[in-house]
């Protein structure tokens, strides 16, 4: 079969692109006056209509069954969408029922940032009936530990105050001396009692936990941590939903003093917590990764070009191929993801290349003697057709993302596709011009 056809084609195709760019030769100026226009369009396009969609979720097709699925069980339970986990846990129990419920409460006055808080050690119900949910074995265990302290409670409930707590001190050396106590029961509460006059004395924080005396000293570290379950209000087109709630919850806590000096400590996780952390990363790579590949990009066309004056004309084409694109993906799609956003760095990786093309063969051309009018037509009539191929196989690649359930990934390739045609019209319009 003949490739001459084909070949016929595409020298049609570049002695167009010659004649197209030795138009915008002659009409420079109006050139560079209508796309700057466009330039400024996109730019006040992209500052006006600029979404990014950082919720992870929706970059999923909710065709999808399991998507189908939760949305059901969100219908049903709202309330487990979207949550934040507050985890609060420290050296003595009783300490931790305090600050968690205290924390609780503090969050429920904050309605603009936070729609629903539930702490299950703070609700009525679970405090009535909690025993209930408690094994067997378990159960058993607390009313063994119950029989055994009955005395000392009994005291407590009839005085709870200091007279009744050196009632049960003095009821726990009777008991010793008679020998119906155990030593090591008699040793542990002395022990604890010391122990919070001495850091009373020193002014460091300090109480006895009842809950550490009745367990005999060994409380678990389920007993030493609550669960404090916050839905927050979330805004989806910030690259920090969750942030402001997030931050909210660890000044409060700070100001309730719940910190390591105090023997406390401040966890936060769930969807809304990882969602923070996956955003972050999102963010600063798609930032650097963007700003190496210029910079890398200056430093290569500066050696590789020989020529500041060169350089920058390519490097003002791909910034404005990168506006348009912007727009143009904002007018397709309406609004950009966290995976969608990087087609800033894919533009750039890829558009330099067809200034670096381009500009070197205008060098090439003016090197070898040829006037500027004659080295532009050279460089558009050179180029032409390898490009035009490289950008159809390239879009045929973008656009191979689409049929995908995973939108995110779809619309990175539709905006990239997009991105592609742009820059064949950009470097065979605006770079022209600009030299």
């Amino acid at each position: 079969m003949s490739s001459r056809p084909f070949s016929s084609f595409a020298a049609k195709l570049d002695a167009l692109a010659a004649q197209w760019v030795d138009f915008v030769r002659r009409h420079a100026t109006l050139v560079l006056i209508i796309g700057s226009v466009a330039t400024f369009a996109s730019i006040a396009h992209v500052s006006l209509k600029l979404r990014i969609i950082t919720n992870t979720d929706e970059m999923l097709s909710t065709d999808l069954p399991f998507r189908k699925a939760e949305q059901k069980i969100y219908a049903a339970f709202p309330d487990l969408k979207d949550i934040l986990i507050v985890i609060v846990d420290g050296e003595q129990a009783d300490n931790v029922d305090d600050a968690a419920t205290l924390l609780a409460h503090k969050l429920q006055e904050r309605p603009d940032l936070f729609r629903h808080v539930f702490a299950p050690a703070d609700n009525p119900f679970l405090r009535q009936h909690g025993l209930l949910y408690l094994t067997p074995d378990a159960l058993t265990a607390m009313a063994g530990r119950l029989e055994e302290s009955r005395d000392m409670v009994g005291l407590m409930a009839q005085d709870p105050s200091l007279r009744g707590f050196f009632a049960v001190l003095g009821d726990a050396l009777r008991g010793l001396k008679l020998g119906y106590a155990r030593g090591e029961e008699a040793a542990g509460l002395f022990e604890t009692a010391a122990t919070t006059v001495a850091q009373a004395t020193a002014g460091k924080p300090g109480n006895i936990s009842w809950r550490d005396i009745l367990a005999g000293g060994k409380t678990s570290k389920d007993d030493r941590r609550r669960f404090i379950l916050v839905q927050p209000v979330i805004d989806y087109t910030s690259f920090d939903p969750g942030g402001p709630a997030m931050d909210t919850i660890r000044a409060i806590a700070d100001a309730l003093k719940i910190t390591s000096d105090h023997g406390l400590r401040l966890r936060l996780t769930g969807d809304v917590a990882l969602y923070r952390e996956e955003l972050q990363t999102v963010n600063q790579g798609m930032v650097s990764s963007t700003l190496v590949s210029i910079f890398l990009g200056t430093v290569i066309l500066a050696i590789g070009m020989g020529s500041w004056r060169l350089s920058f004309a390519c490097l003002a084409v791909l910034c404005v191929g990168l506006l348009w694109t912007a727009s143009f993906g904002l007018i397709t799609v309406g609004r950009f993801n966290v995976i969608s956003i990087t087609f800033a760095a894919m533009f750039v990786g890829l558009g330099i290349d067809y200034a670096a093309h381009l500009g070197l063969r205008y060098r090439e051309a003016r090197i070898e003697g040829s006037d500027h009018a004659a080295a532009l037509r050279i460089m558009a009539a050179s180029q032409f057709s390898p490009l035009l191929w490289c950008t159809l196989t390239s879009i045929v690649s973008f656009l191979s993302f689409a049929p995908t359930a995973y939108k995110g990934i779809a619309e990175l390739g539709l905006i990239s596709s997009g991105g592609m045609i742009l820059a064949v019209i950009i470097n065979y319009t605006f770079l022209p011009a600009v030299l």
